[in-house]
């Protein structure tokens, strides 16, 4: 509760003789100031993000359902028909 307070009246986040677990590269960051903003920088990210969770969810769906195994049963047929017979000893 100390920290809460101590952080809000004086705006300190680290107490005084402390050494905080991660290092300070984060405050010695400069913001730049030459960045053009685009929608697309957002937006791209954000519509690929939601298109592979749906083909994702489609796909887990479509596999639980049985439709995959219908590929893969096909698949094995053809390799069972595909090779010669041959007969035990």
């Amino acid at each position: 509760m100390k920290q809460k307070k101590r952080a809000r009246l004086t705006g300190k986040l680290v107490a005084d003789g402390s050494t905080p677990m991660s290092g300070d590269e984060i405050a010695r960051m400069e913001v730049k100031e030459d960045v053009d903003l685009k929608i697309s920088s957002a937006v791209v990210p954000i519509v690929t993000l939601v298109v592979v969770v749906f083909l994702g969810i489609w796909y887990t769906g479509y596999l639980d359902a049985g439709g995959g195994l219908l590929v893969l049963e096909k698949l094995l047929v053809m390799e069972i028909l595909s090779k010669p017979y041959y007969g035990g000893p």
